[in-house]
């Protein structure tokens, strides 16, 4: 009894019933005909009371045959009858490609050498890739990847996806990354944590253990991946490790999650010491310290080394580093780092540490640029790293575009790591680079960050009684948190309508803990009043109405008095952002880049994370803007806002078949002015679900019409607004299954 079975990856499996009770092996016999002839595909084989074999030797889609024969010293049983399978398709093959480091300035080329079948042709696209590379295609998917990084261009780039493909539409797919490092700069990153978390990848070396008195860490590996002689020493001991740092959900932060989540942390207010030592007295030394706290306590630290000092606020901290530059070791090679807190501040929390090696009195960039919105229309706040200690300046530059046309927007003074630029407008994507300055010269510049600011902000208050109600604009929910909650037409900053509605359509509890309330980021009404959600609980929230040709960027804000943390989830897209509302007066996390279904909606899971009894939601900001761009953020590079270019190689031409792309035929609407009725003369090549949606042109949607099923060929759709309507310009927009295909303007008349 035997049987041929195709699998699913290529191949085919050939079983038996292991019917002989003497015999020495099992042959198995292949063809590609019926009739023969037939081949021994496994001579020599030692497989006694074996009862199947796999074929890797196939090609895809060829019909193969197969009979079996069992053999001993005294002869042969015979052949089987013939049995067959079919060969799958299977995958293309491609070597894993291991992380690349280079030096600024130098370059570097990856080859790209897939195999399969070779009645296959293949087709390779590489996307994530840097402004500083290129994929050179070579044809039928073989091609090289060029790196020709700048010292500008010194930082990490992570998920750089390699996607082979072959005529049959088998893949495989490979994921890399590429750190840029500075020739004249030897960086060493060290991540404090709690044991049994998750480790920080490379270039981190992770001190994750009770930080005990004199507990080394030692042989600490550079960002070359080189073992260095550098450690670390705590020279006493600290009262534990602290899981409350801040998650961005997606390593957005100034470094990844894990290490800013994570650190040492010592009560009372005793200094504590930690010594860098194995250093080279020879040559100078920044260090740069990072500390974090997911809530709104004062987290003051300060961080001092001989004459030099500086402080670090770590409330809510996800994007700033203080810095001690020009360090020289002592004769044994130690630098001592005192950390120190004011009486107000509960802890000291050390997250991580970074130390930077030199030589001479080189002008080091500026770095960890970040560009932020802060809820209004027309500023743009930078914040950056001072890695130098002999600039008299900084230049700020700025640009429409990531790679040219920079232009300087100021130069400030020597020791400045911020700045507000005033002199933007909303709906562009601007690009920021800062590089330090004295009268010798300029450094290299920063990291490239990026922002782009809205046109509208509607803002939104869950308070549950007329006592906790926001002052204009502020939309105020003013009752009972209860599912089916519908909150319509919310107003904008200037008070004009902007056709949103909030809907919540899983139940809060509210109110909850009073938030905290005086100064702050919002009115101190707004701060106070909450809705609360329970562990193991789902709240959910959706916002309708929403253009869907327009980007979203969702603000969330909490505040709560009371003992223990309340640690938020907010998921909207497969995107997370997370706050603990404790004491909370100044920090608003934001969902970005979001895009509307195609209903022009988007739906807000709220969760309280685990370890936390509750979580507290106050209030929402919607952000809605124009972005075209094919900005896409460089995740893990101590920056979510570096540019990086997708730009999808052009494969060479193949002769293989082409599929005919499927795209609409010719659309008509009328008539145009129109009173009520408007007319959609849809012709396409296949069937689809169409929806239509009509738009003000301040963006806001005044008509959705029910989804259409059309059939190929011509169609006739029509579409009854409101005979309401003002007489003005209005924006038609035409979806076919969820995808928009036309944009039409139209004016009403009467």
């Amino acid at each position: 009894i035997i049987a041929a079975t195709a699998l699913t990856e290529g191949g085919i499996r050939v079983n038996w019933k292991d019917i002989a009770y003497n015999e020495e092996r099992y042959l198995v016999h292949r063809a590609t005909n019926p009739a023969g002839p037939f081949t021994v595909i496994n001579p020599g084989a030692s497989n006694a009371n074996d009862s199947a074999y796999v074929d890797l030797n196939t090609a895809s889609g060829v019909t193969y045959y197969y009979k079996l024969e069992a053999v001993n010293a005294n002869g042969s049983s015979g052949l089987t009858a013939a049995v067959s399978a079919t060969a799958n398709n299977r995958a293309p093959q491609l070597a894993e490609i291991g992380n690349v480091v280079l030096n600024g300035g130098a370059g570097s080329s990856i080859p790209v050498s897939p195999t399969d079948d070779p009645s296959n042709t293949l087709t390779t696209t590489v996307t994530g890739l840097p402004t500083f590379a290129t994929y050179q295609n070579n044809g039928n998917g073989q091609g090289s990847i060029i790196l020709n990084p700048t010292i500008d261009d010194v930082g990490e780039y992570r998920n750089i996806t390699v996607t082979v493909t072959d005529n049959l539409g088998a893949s495989v797919t490979r994921t890399f990354n590429v750190r840029v490092i500075n020739p004249s700069l030897r960086s060493v990153y060290v991540n404090f944590g709690s044991p049994g978390t998750t480790p920080a990848a490379e270039p981190w070396n992770n001190f994750l253990s009770f930080p005990y008195a004199n507990f080394p860490l030692s042989n600490l590996k550079d960002d070359a991946n080189v073992t260095t002689t550098f450690g670390v020493r705590l020279l006493a001991q600290w009262n534990g490790t602290f899981e409350y740092g801040m998650i961005t959900g997606g390593d957005k932060g100034i470094f990844p999650d894990a290490v800013i989540s994570g650190s040492l942390f010592s009560s009372g207010n005793t200094s504590r010491v930690v010594q860098v030592e194995g250093l080279n007295p020879g040559r100078k030394y920044n260090i740069a310290v990072f500390s974090s706290h997911n809530a709104g306590t004062n987290s003051d630290l300060t961080i001092t080394s001989g004459a030099q000092s500086v402080t670090l606020d770590g409330t809510y901290n996800s994007n700033k580093s203080a810095q001690l530059n020009g360090l020289v070791p002592n004769g044994s090679g130690v630098i001592q780092i005192t950390l120190s807190k004011p009486s107000a501040t509960n802890y000291i929390n050390l997250n991580a540490m970074v130390i930077e090696e030199y030589t001479g009195t080189p002008m080091i960039n500026p770095y960890y640029l970040f560009a932020e919105s802060d809820l209004v229309t027309n500023r743009v706040k930078l914040k950056w790293a001072d890695r130098s200690n002999n600039e008299t300046g900084f230049q700020i530059y700025r640009s429409t575009s990531p790679t040219n046309g920079y232009s300087l927007v100021t130069t400030t003074a020597a020791n400045v790591t911020s700045y507000n630029d005033n002199g933007v407008s909303p709906n562009i994507r601007y690009f920021y680079k800062v590089r330090a300055v004295n009268g010798g010269g300029q450094s290299s510049f920063s990291n490239v960050a990026t922002q782009i600011l809205a046109p509208r902000i509607v803002f939104v208050n869950f308070n549950a009684n007329a006592a906790g109600n926001g002052p204009t604009p502020w939309n105020n929910t003013n009752g009972p948190s209860v599912e089916g909650a519908t909150f319509s037409d919310l107003k904008d900053q200037t008070n004009a309508n902007s056709g949103i509605e909030l809907v919540i359509t899983k139940e809060f509890n509210g109110p909850g803990f009073a938030g905290v309330t005086g100064a702050g980021i919002f009115p101190s009404a707004v701060m106070e009043s909450n809705y609360w959600t329970d562990a193991g609980q789902l709240s959910q929230v959706k916002f309708s109405n929403l253009n869907i040709t327009k980007k979203y960027r969702i603000g969330v804000f909490g505040s709560a008095i009371f003992q223990g943390y309340s640690i938020a989830r907010y998921t909207c897209n497969g995107k997370q952002v997370y706050l603990n509302s404790l004491y909370n007066n100044s920090k608003v996390v934001y969902l970005e880049n979001l895009q509307p279904n195609d209903d022009g909606e988007l739906v807000i899971d709220v969760n309280t994370q685990a370890g936390s009894p509750y979580s507290f939601t106050g209030a929402w900001t919607i952000e809605s803007f124009d972005d075209n761009s094919d900005y896409t953020p460089v995740m893990g590079r101590g920056d979510a806002n570096d540019y990086v270019d997708i730009v999808p190689a052009a494969p060479k031409p193949v002769e293989k078949t082409t599929a005919v792309k499927e795209s609409v035929g010719d659309v008509k609407v009328y008539p145009n002015p129109f009173t009520r009725t408007i007319q959609v003369e849809w012709n396409d090549i296949k069937a689809s679900q169409v929806s239509v949606l009509l738009y003000d042109m301040s963006g806001r949607m005044v008509f959705k019409g029910n989804k259409t099923n059309t059939v190929a060929g011509k169609n006739l759709i029509t579409v009854n607004v409101d005979g309401n309507l003002t007489p003005g310009t209005y924006l038609l927009n035409i979806l076919a299954d969820g995808k928009l295909e036309r944009s039409v303007k139209l004016v009403k008349v009467k």
